[in-house]
């Protein structure tokens, strides 16, 4: 007997809780499921160009999170959203559970920058695995006064 799952996608919301922070602190996001699934909910958040201003770099990340992500680094530091060709952060809300939060850990240094950003988008597959994109969000990230 096989029993096939057919329950609804929960819809899922991206909300900031820290998207206009200080060198050295993370920007982060909570991604809210509409209910509590019994599987992990996953997808990416699809890293875009910035429209307007400086976009955060490699040398303005945690090394350990950009390698959990994208694996090895270049030398040159590059654009967050020029990394790959698509480049992604991954997000994975664990089954049983109605949110999880992601980070993205910022550097402090010693250079005087203008405010940095990053933009995304989380995109999000029905059960047909066909995509559907969601709404695009920015981070920024000020110099330590």
């Amino acid at each position: 007997m096989t029993a096939r799952n057919d329950d609804a996608m929960p819809t899922l919301t991206l909300t900031p809780v820290a998207d206009d922070v200080t060198e050295g602190t993370s920007l982060t996001w909570r991604l809210l499921l509409s209910e509590v699934a019994d599987v992990d909910v996953s997808g990416p958040l699809v890293l875009l160009p910035v429209s307007g201003g400086a976009e955060l770099s490699t040398a303005d990340v945690e090394r350990g999170c950009l390698e959990e992500n994208f694996g090895e680094l270049p030398e040159q530091p590059l654009s967050l959203s020029g990394i790959w060709e698509c480049p992604t952060i991954s997000v994975n809300v664990p089954a049983g559970q109605a949110s999880a939060e992601v980070r993205v850990p910022t550097v402090k240094d010693a250079v005087s920058e203008p405010t940095e950003s990053l933009r995304a988008r989380l995109t999000t597959y029905d059960a047909d695995w066909e995509p559907h994109e969601g709404p695009g969000f920015t981070g920024s990230v000020r110099d330590v006064p």
